[in-house]
């Protein structure tokens, strides 16, 4: 019987057993194996392996590395990877975390949970993401699927349309009673609503909750007289987003995830199900790039990896190309940069210089010479925790050049006391620790 197993990043898969903890867990010994021999890599050999071999307590285990989401295993099992920080004290409100980054950072129709609502995220994140998008599909079914005007062509045995009297003409006698004709319809069969029953009939296999499984047979009865889609990469490319179709909106979101979540580059060798991956380093700069740009205000804009220069200039030609997380501007002047890194600080800790790696302090250093010639403010932002619950004090690499180290609330979605050096904020969402 198909599982979710669920574990945190830099979490351990054990070959066979019993354990189900979300430091420690079991799988079965077909699908460690499938793991270990080399295809839990994602596009091709050069890309970074989802896993490490590693020998935990004398057995032989997998630790996850630094990605986040589903992954489907060969027996039709699959892995919940969540994040950890010491802020997280529960399975619960991790998926929930996730869930909330994931939302923001693939613009999916985003609802807020009040503390009624956390039962929810009791199920897998899997389960959290299908029911959300029948919930969607359904919507859009009540309010009415759109038709649109199709050629047809056919044989009848009355005139409708368009007559094709070269067809008519090369019929055999007994079949001059027939008429070929062609002719305009005005039927569901578009590429949206090809995708969308595709999109649910998807989820229907990927669900083990039997709620969702029932609500998926009722929408794919309703989605009967539409054929499903035989290319959804094709169909995608083909969706219309003019004004008639603004109610699709929300579900295209979704279907994008789908679509996404069953590309080659996130599978298991064979394996046919759906793997949704995030290197948590990335997911964790989106997601506070988003929450930056709604909250800057008093003419700051942030770009994101945008670029900034080069570090240097080597024989004619420019190397090592310089792009920060994000740049903030006043105006077209650069007058900060912001760089998020997902590790966990101690600010209690100034003799091990609080976990900061020195790397990242030469990479600002860099950022301050070539992205602020004239002088700036640079931040590194870390996931608040209950080691790291406010800014650092000042680090200073001159004059003009003043570095700040501050956490980020992933559940108020703020920078814990930033103190922008001016006399007005360029925040609006800034909280006291």
């Amino acid at each position: 019987m198909s599982q979710c197993f669920s574990v945190y990043e830099y979490g351990f898969l054990l070959r066979g057993g019993n354990s189900s903890g979300l430091d420690v867990t079991s799988i079965s010994e077909s699908d460690w194996d499938c793991l270990l021999n080399g295809e839990s890599r994602l596009v091709d050999d050069d890309s970074p392996r989802l896993f490490r071999p590693v020998i935990r307590k004398g057995q032989q285990a997998l630790q996850v590395l630094n990605y986040v989401g589903i992954l489907s295993l060969p027996s039709g099992s699959s892995i919940e990877i969540l994040p950890k920080t010491t802020e997280v004290e529960s399975e619960k409100k991790s998926r929930q975390c996730l869930f909330k980054m994931l939302a923001r950072v693939n613009d999916l129709p985003f609802t807020k949970f009040n503390d009624a609502d956390l039962g929810v995220f009791e199920r897998p994140l899997l389960e959290i993401l299908i029911g959300r998008f029948l919930q969607t599909v359904q919507h859009l079914i009540n309010k009415g699927l759109r038709s649109q005007y199709i050629r047809v062509d056919g044989e009848e045995a009355f005139l409708k349309g368009k007559l094709r009297v070269g067809d008519h003409l090369r019929n055999p006698p007994h079949k001059r009673h027939f008429f070929p004709i062609e002719y305009d319809a005005y039927l569901l069969t578009r590429p949206e609503n090809r995708l969308l029953h595709w999109a649910v009939n998807q989820v229907y296999h990927w669900s083990r909750d039997g709620i969702h499984r029932s609500h998926a047979r009722k929408i794919l009865t309703l989605l009967s007289e539409v054929p499903r889609s035989n290319d959804p990469l094709a169909d995608l490319k083909a969706w219309q987003d003019d004004r008639l179709m603004q109610h699709y909106a929300p579900v295209k979101v979704w279907i994008e995830l789908i679509v996404k979540g069953i590309s080659p580059w996130t599978q298991i060798g064979s394996v046919r199900g759906i793997s949704l991956l995030y290197p948590m380093e990335q997911l964790f700069e989106k997601y506070v790039f988003q929450v930056i740009r709604e909250q800057t205000q008093n003419g700051y804009t942030v770009r994101a990896q945008s670029y900034a220069g080069w570090l240097a200039h080597h024989s004619g030609k420019d190397f090592f190309r310089l792009q920060p997380d994000i740049i903030i501007q006043k105006g077209e002047t650069r007058v900060g940069v912001l760089d998020t890194k997902w590790k966990l600080l101690d600010q209690e800790n100034a003799r091990q210089k609080y976990g900061i790696s020195q790397a990242d302090m030469y990479q600002l250093f860099a950022y301050s010479q070539k992205c602020l010639p004239s002088g700036g403010n640079l931040f590194l932002v870390y996931p608040k925790t209950s080691q790291f619950s406010k800014p650092l004090p000042e680090f200073s690499f001159s004059n003009m050049h003043r570095l700040w180290v501050v956490p980020f609330c992933l559940e108020t979605d703020s920078l814990i006391n930033l103190k922008w050096p001016e006399d007005e904020p360029f925040l609006t969402g800034n909280r006291s620790a």
